[in-house]
């Protein structure tokens, strides 16, 4: 586990891909729509030191990214490839991060979760998360 930068545009929207397709999010887009997504995030205020991503060799597993929001943290991406679903890769990422931003002197963090993506729910739920409008 690590601290993800800007060299990893390539694997993390590979897994953006991946762990999007299925998913109550995913609409269709391809690689192109998510190194956009990336590129994106990586070149607006990202806080690479409490975002994190789980390798395995060549690709990621997972990655949790969070970016400056307003006058806080955002947690922007949360993304288990398929094949790491259901093992708590995720939670463990929202654990670090959340660590992470509490080290840096954060008191909360935002998320936008899609009304309806159980596995979302969940993971913020059992994280303490409080639902907002």
């Amino acid at each position: 586990m690590r601290h993800p930068d800007r060299g990893d545009l390539d694997r993390l929207a590979e897994l953006m891909v991946d762990s999007y397709i299925g998913t109550i999010d995913y609409e269709g887009e391809g690689i192109d729509g998510a190194h956009a997504e990336v590129t994106d995030y990586l070149d607006n205020e990202p806080l690479l030191d409490s975002s994190w991503v789980l390798e395995d060799g060549d690709f990621f597993l997972a990655a949790i990214l969070i970016s400056r929001w307003e006058d806080g943290p955002l947690v922007g991406f949360v993304m288990t490839r398929g094949a790491a679903k259901g093992h708590n890769v995720a939670a463990t990422l929202l654990e670090r991060s959340l660590e992470s931003l509490r080290e840096a002197g954060w008191t909360s963090v935002d998320a936008f979760i899609t009304e309806g993506n159980a596995p979302s729910e969940r993971l913020f739920a059992s994280a303490g998360a409080i639902k907002v409008g």
